[in-house]
């Protein structure tokens, strides 16, 4: 078991908008973060990934106004209800919106946490040395198949990742890992040996 938090919120939308319109939508995409696959002429597929509040983060919808949180993950959440501030628009201001918020202390299972950290990894993307997005691990494949050589900066990327999601508390109370979390270790541990420093 582990600790969580549920937050059932509802958002206001102030002024002449309703629930379908854009600047609706743009409340749930700075939260939750989105990404974009774009095929340019040459056929060749682009990745662009904007970042939510609560991307690197362990999180389970529950529905459309209600998520659970690691209870240290709550205040980033709770801080963009109130201001607006988010990695996925450079908002000057809050904007025309309102939140209001429930939240309830509850448990959830190992199996749910397992489930959050396997999308927290599969969601994780990281600019490569070349200026494209990659996924986590699909980037950290890609570089031995292919024996790339990280610059520095991209080691440290890769490392500053790796030690945030190894250091979430949902992450530590695993005791049976799903394969997405093995190859994730396997491949952060070869990665670590490879150059000879340290993720912690």
């Amino acid at each position: 078991m582990a600790k969580a938090y549920m937050i059932k919120y509802k958002v206001k939308m102030i002024g002449d908008y309703n629930h379908s319109d854009y600047g609706y939508q743009k409340i749930f995409r700075a939260i939750y973060g989105y990404t974009q696959n774009v095929t340019k002429g040459s056929g060749k597929v682009y990745i662009y990934h904007r970042p939510g509040v609560l991307s690197k983060t362990p999180y389970i919808k529950k529905g459309k106004n209600e998520v659970i949180v690691p209870k240290e993950c709550l205040t980033p959440l709770l801080d963009f209800f109130k201001t607006g501030e988010n990695p996925a628009h450079k908002w000057t201001e809050k904007g025309n919106w309102s939140a209001t918020y429930t939240l309830y202390d509850i448990d959830i299972s190992e199996l749910q946490a397992k489930k959050a950290i396997d999308k927290v990894i599969n969601s994780t993307f990281i600019v490569d040395d070349e200026g494209n997005t990659k996924r986590f691990l699909s980037l950290l494949e890609e570089l031995f198949s292919e024996n790339k050589v990280s610059s520095v900066p991209l080691r440290n990327t890769i490392f500053s990742e790796a030690k945030k999601i190894q250091s979430l508390e949902w992450y530590n109370i695993v005791s049976e890992k799903t394969p997405i979390i093995k190859k994730f270790e396997t491949l952060i541990f070869k990665y670590k040996s490879t150059y000879q420093t340290q993720t912690n």
